[in-house]
């Protein structure tokens, strides 16, 4: 059966919802000055969109280079610079200034880092909050060109690397440097277990279609009941048990429930937009909350959540069609032209 990976740009869209959601409930509830339990738990999972986010970003990168024929080290940085800076740099280097002239603006006072804000170096805090998921993106894919370079070594590194973060974690150290935080933080795992998952998709090994399922739903049940009764110790291992979930999740809708989406359809639409949802969606929702009216009523509440969460939608596809996308696609031609 051919594979169609629409759903992976569903589940792109999915992911930045679910960040979505985790940003705009608990700043509702700080402006709007009230809580509701269940509101927040549910809030509290969206920020596990991230998690699945890096696993498809593995997964993405290795199973669209493992085509190509033609790839070579220089060119697939050039293209993986263009198409995680560009986007970015504008709304980054905005803000910046914005909280250099106007640090009130920040809901959470916080030590903004220059160096982190212009290039992703992992210096300090970003001016815009979720950037600190593309130093890791770069991280990784930086790293991932040593599979372009020789396979091998590749693989041999990842051995040790994996072995390392590992230890790492399980143990509970911690570095004060942020490069070795990065280096060695659990979120390297996901990327890993997507570049894994695009092996097995790649040469067709296919495991049954029960067992998959039945682990599809054990680490979904076993995540909730994680995060409900929090008896995990660390949150290392409530994440394994989610990115365990979403490996086989993403496994069993590519190899048994592969669809074919128009392009037209709104959940491929938020797909094709979601890294510009994800970069546009923090300084909006906090502006547009700042200025909602009070309310007491959990309905208007609702409705708050989803009014501007669609607002970010529509900005965040503006951004994707008018500039984005033009940008990528015209500093590209360029790059094949020299």
């Amino acid at each position: 059966m051919k594979k169609h990976l629409d759903v992976i740009q569903v589940y792109r869209g999915v992911a930045a919802l679910m960040v979505v959601i985790h940003h705009v409930v608990p700043s509702l509830s700080y402006f709007q000055g009230n809580h509701y339990p269940f509101l927040d738990f549910f809030a509290s999972l969206g920020k596990y969109g991230v998690d699945f986010f890096f696993i498809l970003s593995g997964f993405i990168i290795n199973y669209s280079n493992s085509s190509k024929s033609d790839n070579h080290t220089v060119k697939f940085i050039k293209n993986r610079i263009i198409r995680i800076y560009v986007p970015y740099l504008p709304i980054g280097i905005t803000l910046y200034f914005l909280y250099l002239v106007l640090p009130s603006l920040s809901q959470n006072p916080r030590d903004i880092s220059w160096i982190t804000s212009f290039t992703l170096f992992p210096h300090g805090s970003p001016a815009l909050a979720v950037a600190w998921t593309l130093s890791f993106e770069m991280f990784f894919y930086l790293i991932y060109s040593l599979c372009i370079v020789n396979k091998k070594f590749w693989h041999l590194f990842l051995f040790f690397w994996v072995g390392a973060i590992l230890g790492i974690q399980s143990t509970g150290v911690e570095f004060d440097a942020p490069f070795f935080q990065l280096v060695f933080s659990y979120y390297n795992l996901e990327f890993i277990l997507g570049y894994i998952l695009s092996l097995l998709i790649v040469n067709n090994v296919l495991f049954n279609k029960n067992i998959v399922g039945v682990a599809i739903i054990l680490f979904l049940i076993g995540f909730i009941l994680s995060k409900y009764y929090d008896f995990l110790p660390y949150s290392f291992y409530i994440n394994s048990v989610f990115s365990l979930f979403s490996f086989f999740l993403i496994y069993y809708s590519i190899t048994y429930k592969s669809i074919r989406l128009n392009k037209g359809n709104v959940l491929m639409l938020i797909g094709n937009s979601s890294y510009s949802l994800y970069l546009v969606h923090g300084p909006l929702h906090a502006f547009i909350e700042r200025y909602l009216p009070k309310t007491e009523s959990l309905i208007i509440y609702v409705i708050y959540i989803v009014f501007v969460s669609a607002i970010c939608l529509i900005a965040g596809y503006i951004y994707y069609f008018i500039f984005e996308k033009k940008c990528i696609q015209a500093l590209r031609k360029i790059s094949l032209k020299k």
